[in-house]
C-alpha cells in the first residue's frame, strides 16, 4: 500500500512538492494513522497490491491506484466497495489541479460542493470538497443558487441604503424619520423571509454546511433590527437614535458575510 501511495502521487501529481519522507516512514504513517482511522480496501492482482482505499466516517480519505494499473477498472472497483460501505453522504478532498481524479469522481456521481484556498491542507494547494449521496449525485449547495442568493443581494442593497441614510442623519444630528423607518421595515421583512427559506433549504441536508449554525445566525439577524429600532425610538430626540440604526445596519452586513461562509461549509 505504501508503495502504491508513493508511486501514484509521484506519477499523477507532479505539482506536489517532492516526497521527502523515506519509504519506512510512509509505511509507519499508514499503519499508525490511515488504517486505524477506519475501514480500508485493497485491490490485488497476481498477488500484488495495485490499489487501496481508506475511509474515515463519511470521508474518503484516500484512493490510490498503481500507475501501471490505471484505466483497468481498479479505482472504480475500490470506489464501488466504499460506496456500498458508507451509508448516506460520502465526501472527499481532491486537489484542484488533479484534473484526472476530478473527472473520475464526477463520472461516479460526485459534484463539487466547496472550493478551498489550500490553507487547510499540508501542501497548501487549492483543493475541492466533492460529495455524493447514497442515491447518487449531490446537488451543489452554493449560496449562488436557489432563492437565498437573490434575497441576500436584495437585503445587502437595502442595508446599504439604510446605513447611508442613518449615517447622514447621524452626522446632521437628525432623529429617525419615516423614510428611514420604512427602509428598516423592508430590511426586516427580507430577513424574516430569508429565515423561513433558510430553514426549508437547510432541511434538504448538506455534507459541508452546519444547518444549526446557519439557522442560529439567521435568527440572530431577525432580532438585530427590532432591538435597534426600539432603542432608536427611545433616543429619537437625539442623534444617537439614528446612530444605533447605523451600527445595526453595518453589523448585519458583516453577519451576512458570515452566513455565506457557513452555507458554503466554512463554518
Amino acid at each position: 500500500m505504501a508503495r502504491v501511495h508513493i508511486e501514484s502521487r509521484t506519477a499523477r501529481m507532479p505539482y506536489l512538492p517532492p516526497q521527502v519522507r523515506p519509504f519506512e516512514q510512509v509505511v509507519a504513517w499508514m499503519e499508525q494513522v490511515v488504517l486505524p482511522a477506519g475501514p480500508g480496501w485493497v485491490a490485488v492482482v497476481d498477488g500484488s497490491v495495485v490499489g487501496y482505499a481508506a475511509v474515515e466516517a463519511d470521508v474518503l480519505e484516500a484512493l490510490y491506484v498503481a500507475p501501471a494499473h490505471l484505466g483497468h477498472g481498479v479505482g472504480a472497483a475500490l470506489l464501488d466497495e466504499v460506496v456500498r460501505h458508507v451509508r448516506g453522504r460520502l465526501r472527499l478532498y481532491v486537489f484542484e489541479a488533479n484534473e484526472g481524479a476530478r473527472r473520475f469522481y464526477e463520472r461516479h456521481g460526485f459534484v463539487v460542493v466547496e472550493r478551498r484556498d489550500g490553507s487547510d491542507n499540508m501542501e497548501r494547494l487549492p483543493d475541492l470538497v466533492m460529495a455524493r449521496s447514497a442515491q447518487g449525485p449531490v446537488t451543489p449547495r452554493s449560496y449562488d443558487v436557489a432563492v437565498l442568493a437573490p434575497l441576500t443581494y436584495a437585503l445587502v442593497a437595502v442595508l446599504v441604503v439604510l446605513a447611508a441614510m442613518t449615517a447622514l442623519a447621524t452626522v446632521r444630528g437628525r432623529p429617525i424619520d419615516n423614510p428611514t423607518f420604512y427602509v428598516g421595515c423592508v430590511a426586516e421583512a427580507l430577513i424574516v423571509i430569508q429565515l423561513v427559506v433558510g430553514i426549508v433549504r437547510s432541511g434538504d441536508g448538506d455534507p459541508a454546511m452546519s444547518a444549526a449554525l446557519f439557522i442560529a445566525y439567521l435568527a440572530g439577524l431577525v432580532a438585530v433590527l427590532p432591538i435597534a429600532g426600539f432603542w432608536a425610538i427611545a433616543e429619537r430626540e437625539s442623534r444617537w437614535g439614528t446612530g444605533v440604526l447605523l451600527v445595526a445596519a453595518l453589523g448585519l452586513l458583516v453577519m451576512l458575510g458570515r452566513l455565506v461562509q457557513i452555507w458554503n461549509g466554512q463554518g
